[in-house]
């Protein structure tokens, strides 16, 4: 009993875990565009999040009528690639140590289609560490 309960369990965080990847946004995070610096520009953690709703709804596009596809904590870590102010496109690992393959040049201007998660969020609650 206790081992099926066990495997229901992974078995639900891994088919979550999929669905969040797989999140199809209204408005892309583009990233790119310069040969001579990374993809994404920036680099910051989401702050200044209060009670009674201490998390920021990460949104499939830059506005709150877009749908909500994620929730994150203060001090979540996230790049920053797109800008449509005062939105701006992130990109997030679901675990801590993936790399999100942002760190390199893009020549052309495309959209984010690599392992982590990514969406929208109000620039009130970034704080930038990089960028």
């Amino acid at each position: 009993m206790i081992k099926l309960a066990a495997l229901s369990a992974i078995a639900l965080a891994i088919s979550v875990s999929a669905f969040a990847q797989a999140v199809t946004l209204d408005v892309p995070v583009m990233m790119g565009g310069n040969p001579e610096i990374d993809a994404c520009q920036g680099y910051g953690e989401i702050a200044d999040l209060m009670p009674p709703d201490d998390f920021l709804s990460v949104r499939s596009g830059p506005a709150s009528r877009y749908r909500e596809i994620d929730r994150l904590k203060n001090g979540v870590k996230v790049f920053v690639c797109d800008d449509k102010t005062p939105w701006v496109g992130i990109v997030y690992p679901a675990t801590e140590n993936r790399n999100c393959k942002v760190g390199a040049a893009l020549a052309k201007r495309r959209a984010y289609a690599g392992p982590c998660k990514r969406g929208w969020i109000h620039r009130k609650y970034l704080k930038m560490l990089a960028g």
